[in-house]
């Protein structure tokens, strides 16, 4: 099976923070903002400027697979906080933003964390769309989304 590509461009992420901030305000007030490193850190700066939030945090997150197995046979990843959040409490007036919401399991630990943060991507995967209280666009799951400000080789 081919997989999908969903090449997005400045001009795109631009216009779809702008959407995502609006989407926000209607939710509130916020005192502060998460980025989830490092996809998260473009659409929370531009976030953060549109909604005049000064007070940033970030939390890295990496994810790999072990050699175990689930239930259902599937790879299992394991999740490892490379960076935690600091002055967040349980996440009451915060954002989380992120690029993309996949299978939601970054999502998860982040609101394990942070429960009463709102948590807020671009672009959301129908896996882990339900992880998202706020996104702008749905992808197709085996689509790859590639980002104007990562590498590739």
């Amino acid at each position: 099976m081919t997989q999908k590509e969903y090449h997005i461009s400045w001009e795109k992420i631009l216009g779809d923070a702008k959407k995502l901030a609006d989407k926000i305000k209607d939710k509130g007030d916020f005192h502060g903002l998460i980025a989830i490193t490092r996809g998260g850190l473009v659409p929370a700066g531009l976030i953060a400027q549109e909604l005049e939030i000064k007070k940033i945090e970030t939390i890295g997150i990496s994810s790999y697979e072990t050699s175990a197995v689930t239930e259902r046979d599937e790879e299992y990843r394991e999740y490892e906080i490379t960076k935690e959040m600091q002055g967040v409490g349980d996440g009451e007036g915060w954002l989380v933003v992120d690029d993309l919401v996949d299978s939601g399991q970054t999502a998860k630990v982040v609101k394990e964390l942070a429960p009463k943060a709102l948590y807020c991507v671009l672009y959301a995967k129908p896996q882990g769309e339900e992880q998202a209280d706020l996104f702008v666009e749905r992808v197709e799951q085996g689509t790859w989304v590639f980002f104007p400000w990562e590498k590739y080789d």
